[in-house]
């Protein structure tokens, strides 16, 4: 079969395998792209996304008890327009953006740090942040 007669997404095989694993050529490196992702990036982006959704699940909370406020004065401008869009703007710009960190995963922001690392300290952040909701919910029902 002749490799340049399929084009990216007209071979089924694609869908299940992927394409590329490795660099294609010597002197190309893990920045210029691969196929194929560690299943550790899919489990970092969903831990995002889950810590995404609980953020915003208890900052309504906390907003409806009147025990706190929005910093973020775009988000706090949907909340009081209206709830569902919120939410539904919330998840969509943090999946947005964790579509494009794995894909550039292994590229250097700035020169200095991959952007995997950018992710890891994503998550952290998100967990103190939910950690410091859960914590407010706690001092509310206490």
């Amino acid at each position: 079969m002749e490799r340049r007669t399929h084009v990216l997404f007209t071979d089924w095989r694609y869908a299940w395998r992927g394409r590329r694993v490795t660099p294609r050529r010597d002197g190309e490196n893990a920045e210029m792209g691969t196929d194929i992702y560690e299943p550790q990036l899919f489990v970092l982006a969903i831990g995002i996304l889950l810590l995404s959704a609980a953020d915003a699940t208890f900052t309504l909370i906390l907003l409806a008890s009147g025990h706190a406020w929005e910093a973020n004065p775009l988000m706090r401008a949907l909340i009081q327009h209206d709830v569902q869009i919120f939410v539904n703007l919330k998840m969509a710009l943090t999946a947005g953006g964790l579509l494009f960190m794995v894909a550039c995963a292994d590229m250097r922001l700035l020169r200095l740090m991959r952007v995997r690392n950018i992710m890891l300290g994503l998550l952290f952040v998100y967990s103190g942040l939910v950690a410091y909701e859960v914590t407010n919910i706690i001092r509310l029902l206490g």
